[in-house]
């Protein structure tokens, strides 16, 4: 019976806006979980991660039942992707690195041996594999460090260059697996840590008069002003990104849109102009 249900059921193909509205509702769904049950909020767990397990797990259980699948468009996905990265470079005012001072520089000291150390597993592991040694380093910092967009653009370059088959769906694989791990894993541990050592924010405390005012409730103004800055910062991040390739160092899209969502956010106030306003 279920090898006949396999044989008749039909993939259900989405188009790109429905696709990005069933991403949406899964979003939501796992917000609502993770605020109804306790245990998930308590050790912050990520609505991204509750809600995308919870669809991943029905829609392979119905897979294996009766064959039936679901084809998600991924048409926008690199937009998106460039827009997320476009909207974290807006977040990064430069002035906040002064109140990192010390302990700042002594988490980027302690991380980076880290990151060093997760790439030299990866390439060891390739060897053992007997395969090339940028799976290594693919499956290292480059997607566990720079996750999904960083992946994407870097196996797109190593798979010209290189020609090396699967590295695309080896990165995507680890960065997800990465994500999913890390989102677990890294909630009950801050969770204990802030308990143990009763660690607790002075932001609040500190905040400036500028900064209570980027808190104000968000206008009609404010929002088209922050997604014109993002699209922006993407459109010009396509034209440096199409203008510099082919050269000895790689620099992926996604990062020249970082690079101008940083500059737009920290340059554009010397003009007298307020995205937020």
């Amino acid at each position: 019976m279920l090898a006949h249900l396999r044989l008749r059921a039909m993939p259900m193909r989405l188009d790109p806006l429905v696709s990005l509205f069933i991403a949406s509702i899964v979003l939501l769904i796992g917000a609502q979980i993770n605020r109804k049950i306790r245990l998930l909020a308590h050790y912050n767990i990520p609505d991204p991660v509750t809600g995308g397990l919870l669809f991943a797990g029905i829609a392979s259980t119905a897979w294996a039942a009766t064959g039936f699948e679901v084809k998600i468009d991924q048409t926008v996905k690199p937009e998106l992707l460039l827009m997320f990265f476009a909207g974290a470079g807006l977040c990064a005012d430069l002035r906040m690195l002064k109140r990192g001072g010390k302990a700042l520089a002594i988490f980027l000291a302690v991380l980076l041996p880290f990151v060093v150390l997760q790439n030299l597993v990866g390439i060891v592991m390739a060897k053992a594999l007997d395969l090339h040694p940028i799976f290594g380093l693919v499956a290292g910092s480059i997607t566990l460090v720079g996750g999904h967009g960083t992946g994407a653009a870097y196996a797109e370059r190593f798979a010209e260059v290189n020609n090396l088959q699967a590295v695309m769906e080896l990165s995507m694989t680890v960065a997800t697996v990465g994500l999913i791990v890390g989102g677990i894993i890294t909630g009950p541990i801050a969770q204990y840590l802030i308990h143990r050592y009763k660690l607790r924010s002075d932001a609040d405390a500190e905040a400036t008069e500028e900064e209570a005012k980027h808190a104000a409730p968000i206008s009609t103004v404010g929002v088209i002003g922050a997604l014109a800055a993002i699209l922006a910062a993407v459109v010009a991040g396509h034209w440096l990104a199409e203008r510099f390739s082919g050269g000895a160092i790689t620099i992926p899209t996604f990062l020249w849109c970082m690079i101008l969502g940083v500059s737009i956010r920290n340059l554009i106030p010397f003009t007298g102009f307020h995205l937020d306003d």
